[in-house]
């Protein structure tokens, strides 16, 4: 059996002057190609976006935190996948250089992130449309994956809020 495909993180140069700051977040020679689609989240300290991933229609994505500092978690949804089940964390910012600025998110992962700085901007491309129908959610606050948000009192939306648990079963190979 052959490993997954993993999450991609880098550090994408951001060249400031008098003026402000200009960053270029993709060009040929990153990993990934072919977006259809590209979207900006603005959210404020503490928000929970996620965890969301499309089946049928899986979406790869290309996060691009253009201002702030996030909390970004991949969960492997991949039935198939040796790490199935499992969840990887990465702290993203705009302004700390140690840290990385983007993140690659292969199509068989479930994604989510939390506001760590009073707001965050967060653009990502997709290669995949959104397909409304094909939208699911898994909450992210599952106590069985126990996932370090690092957010207290998370502000959730409506709808994560009421998306399924994670239990890793069997009925969970069907996602």
């Amino acid at each position: 059996m052959s490993l997954p495909i993993l999450p991609i993180i880098t550090r994408v140069p951001r060249f400031d002057d008098e003026r402000g700051w200009f960053m270029s977040s993709f060009h040929e020679d990153h990993p990934a190609k072919d977006w259809k689609m590209q979207n900006t989240s603005f959210s404020r300290k503490n928000t929970l976006r996620g965890l969301h991933f499309q089946s049928p229609n899986s979406q790869a994505k290309l996060i691009t935190v253009i201002d702030g500092e996030i909390t970004d978690v991949v969960l492997d949804i991949d039935p198939a996948s040796e790490t199935f089940g499992q969840w990887q964390i990465f702290q993203l910012s705009s302004a700390d250089s140690s840290l990385p600025n983007q993140i690659y998110i292969p199509s068989h992962y479930a994604h989510g992130f939390a506001v760590t700085s009073e707001s965050a901007l967060v653009s990502y491309l997709t290669d995949e449309l959104y397909h409304p129908e094909a939208e699911r959610s898994i909450h992210p606050l599952s106590p069985s994956l126990n996932i370090p948000w690092c957010v207290e009192n998370p502000i959730i939306s409506a709808k994560d809020s009421q998306a399924d648990m994670w239990d890793l079963t069997e009925s969970n190979k069907s996602l």
